[in-house]
């Protein structure tokens, strides 16, 4: 195959791998519908075995899915805008990696042994390279650390707000119970009978 046919076969390639993705960018303008749909069903999902995962007591669990569902349409909102920024371009490139059957090399040699970095709160395990160097490893440990006294920090944020939030409305309806209303004298005219 020569040179010349090589550059048209990628010319073509790039013009169909284009026209795949104006499709899938005129796909989510008009299933916009559809896409709050799943992200609706993606955000359940994953808020409920989120919170499951990071939160052990029941009565803090059932305040976060409270707060969860406070913030579901401000979610949703941002992840359409996202997913519409960004998911025909990972889609197109996702697709042009299935259809470029790029030819596989015979393993030379065994393949290198693997260690497993595992959190101590059963979050997924990443593999790594035996000759990564540790470094790497225990910045991983410490970023993991630190994700997860942020998401604390957050949640007692989130809670502390509700909280007063909820004690402005308490307030609020206790000043208008007990408040008494204001009396005024009523005046009355005497009517064209008594004038008589």
């Amino acid at each position: 195959m020569t040179t010349e046919m090589k550059s048209e076969d990628q010319q073509k390639e790039a013009e169909q791998m284009q026209n795949v993705l104006l499709l899938l960018n005129h796909l989510v303008e008009n299933e916009e519908t559809t896409l709050k749909l799943i992200i609706d069903c993606l955000y359940e999902v994953g808020t409920v075995n989120l919170i499951n995962q990071k939160i052990a007591g029941d009565r803090q669990n059932r305040i976060a899915r409270t707060f969860a569902g406070m913030s579901k349409p401000a979610a949703k909102a941002l992840a359409l805008r996202w997913f519409k920024k960004n998911c025909p371009e990972l889609i197109v490139k996702w697709l042009r990696s299935k259809v470029s059957f790029k030819p596989t090399k015979a393993p030379k040699a065994a393949p290198p042994k693997t260690e497993v970095l595992s959190s101590q709160e059963g979050q997924s395990d990443l593999p790594f390279k035996s000759a990564a160097p540790r470094s790497q490893i225990q910045e991983i440990r410490q970023l993991r650390s630190q994700v997860r006294v942020l998401s604390g920090l957050l949640l007692c944020t989130m809670t502390a707000l509700g909280g007063t939030a909820m004690w402005q409305v308490y307030q609020v309806g206790v000043e208008s119970s007990t408040a008494q209303p204001e009396l005024r004298p009523v005046t009355t005219f005497p009517s064209e009978r008594q004038l008589r």
